[in-house]
């Protein structure tokens, strides 16, 4: 492949990475960007998104089983709060594992579910599992509905002007979620 054709994998790959982290910004931001480009653009951005976010997922998961610093840590990123540690800790103390596929719909950290991991018991197998259906559902759907709205939209918008447009929805996304989070 093309050096060139590989910069938007490579990327999508280490923002999953970041994201399952240290960095505080969603990859579906660069998902839903892709998606503007296309289904098959936005799918094999998930891929990599995915791999990148579950191999970050796994070294945090293992950094909490030999450490409490990794909780520390994570509850000082931007935006994270004790209210969600608390949250987070309540699913997996009523739903186990399961608790990694509620936690894309209430807007908590992936990074925090992974550090609280190992109090509840959860095996780094099954988080990973549980980890991989819950994340790539999410970036598959939050890009399909972009390509969707960006195909149809296409008919009356330039692809700049669909790409200021999803700018602008990230920018008001982020500063409400800053707002209700610090």
């Amino acid at each position: 492949m093309q050096k060139k054709r590989m910069i938007p994998h490579i990327t999508a790959a280490l923002w999953g990475f970041a994201e399952a982290t240290i960095f505080f910004i969603v990859p579906d931001v660069f998902l839903t960007y892709r998606g503007l480009k296309g289904y098959r653009s936005a799918v094999l951005s998930c891929l990599y998104v995915l791999a990148g976010a579950l191999l970050g997922g796994v070294l945090m998961f293992v950094w909490a089983q030999h450490s409490v610093q990794a909780i520390n840590f994570v509850q000082h990123v931007p935006a994270v709060t004790t209210q969600m540690a608390s949250t987070a800790r309540s699913d997996y103390a009523h739903h186990g594992v399961v608790a990694l596929l509620i936690a894309p719909f209430k807007g908590i950290p992936y990074k925090l579910y992974t550090v609280i991991a190992p109090e509840f018991g959860v095996g780094i197998i099954s988080f990973t599992l549980v980890s991989a259906l819950a994340r790539f559902g999410r970036f598959v759907i939050t890009a399909m509905i972009t390509a969707a709205l960006s195909s149809y939209l296409s008919k009356w918008l330039s692809h700049r002007q669909r790409a200021v447009i999803l700018a602008i929805f990230w920018v008001v996304f982020y500063a409400l979620y800053f707002y209700r989070n610090l």
